[in-house]
């Protein structure tokens, strides 16, 4: 009997796939219509994790990218009133939240944090999430050392922020925004949505009680359920299709530990996980789009996600405006010049010859923010 093939492991098969020999055309016409699915499968992979890594920039790095409280009310500079928009809520980092920089000074946020969101927030939406037009969960918005350090204030600052916010869109509107490089954009497409004004989230401690693997790996499964955070009724509903409830999370709240919310405060506030808040928040969203179908919610496809045209076909049209004509396109190219000369019919054939033979090669899933995250 001529003896089994052992199974290669994931990091033989994928350096086997990495240096396979090239492929030549023609290729079966079963293979293609494996190929074609696949394609259709990357057009939204590729639009995700660029939707992702925008995000990221806003949460992940400095200041210029984020808005900063840093007094009572705020200020919303025209170049930052669409972070505002098409988001489900904001996410507030007090001070308590910070770490220190290299000076000293408590204004650096925990990028972990902003992992267990996009996790949790991906999870929610079994990978196939609303990202057109900077839609996203929230907006993270990072509170200076002058900004307020207690709920009421913070609700006092949420209001004047999408005021200020919504005055700009409309001055956009008016075209009396002209210098703000918003040539191409489609401010029909944007707005600040009635929950955003409704409901925030708070970080008020990084208080994450997950240690590291052996590795020195985080499970972020497991630290967005440590993680606590503020859930807070800001008292602005007009517009929501039912006042905000919180009692989907009976049982889930946790001590407030918050002086300023006693016995005669009238701020109706919780604190409970994180993933349990990222999972209101959505539910909420979600309802409004039931009530809302119509809203900007739905308001068709942001082509700046798209992939890169093939335009060695010479078609006129845009070939990346949705993921059949972007496959066809991309087949059609690779049987005239050969699967090889574009590196996404050169991938995807090896992923999907890898597959009928049971093996991963390049597969189609998030790419982890770090290593040391283990998402």
């Amino acid at each position: 009997m001529p003896c089994e093939r052992r199974p290669r492991s994931d990091s033989e098969a994928d350096l086997y796939w990495k240096n396979i020999e090239t492929t030549t055309v023609p290729i079966s016409q079963d293979l293609q219509e494996l190929i074609r699915a696949d394609l259709k499968k990357l057009w939204y992979w590729e639009r995700l994790e660029k939707s992702r890594w925008k995000v990221k920039v806003n949460w992940y790095t400095d200041d210029t990218h984020r808005v900063v409280l840093k007094d009572e009310t705020g200020t919303v500079t025209p170049k930052q009133f669409l972070l505002f928009c098409n988001k489900a809520t904001a996410f507030y980092y007090l001070q308590t939240a910070h770490h220190k920089d290299s000076r000293g000074n408590m204004t650096l946020i925990p990028g972990i944090i902003f992992a267990m969101i996009a996790r949790e927030w991906l999870q929610y939406h079994t990978f196939k999430p609303n990202i057109e037009f900077k839609h996203y969960f929230a907006n993270p918005v990072r509170i200076a050392t002058g900004g307020p350090s207690d709920v009421p204030g913070i609700i006092q600052a949420h209001k004047s922020l999408c005021r200020q916010s919504s005055e700009l869109m409309i001055k956009a509107r008016q075209g009396d925004l002209w210098d703000l490089g918003l040539r191409g954009v489609n401010l029909d497409n944007y707005d600040i949505h009635p929950l955003y004004k409704a409901v925030i989230l708070l970080c008020d401690d990084f208080n994450m009680r997950v240690e590291p693997d052996s590795n020195d790996v985080f499970d972020l499964q497991e630290a967005v359920y440590s993680q606590t955070i503020l859930i807070v009724r800001t008292g602005e509903e007009v517009g929501l299709s039912s006042p905000i409830s919180f009692s989907s999370l009976k049982g889930k709240t946790l001590p407030l530990k918050r002086p300023e919310l006693g016995e005669n405060s009238n701020v109706e506030v919780i604190r409970t996980s994180l993933a349990d808040g990222i999972r209101f928040v959505c539910d909420l969203e979600e309802k409004e789009f039931r009530a809302y179908p119509q809203s900007v919610h739905n308001c068709g496809s942001d082509q700046r996600l798209n992939p890169s045209s093939p335009t060695w076909t010479g078609k006129s049209e845009d070939a990346s405006k949705d993921p059949d004509t972007w496959a066809d396109a991309l087949i059609e190219a690779g049987n005239m010049y050969g699967y090889d000369e574009d590196d996404a019919t050169r991938i995807s054939i090896r992923r999907v010859q890898a597959a009928m033979i049971g093996e991963n090669f390049a597969e189609l899933v998030p790419i982890p923010f770090r290593r040391k995250w283990k998402e």
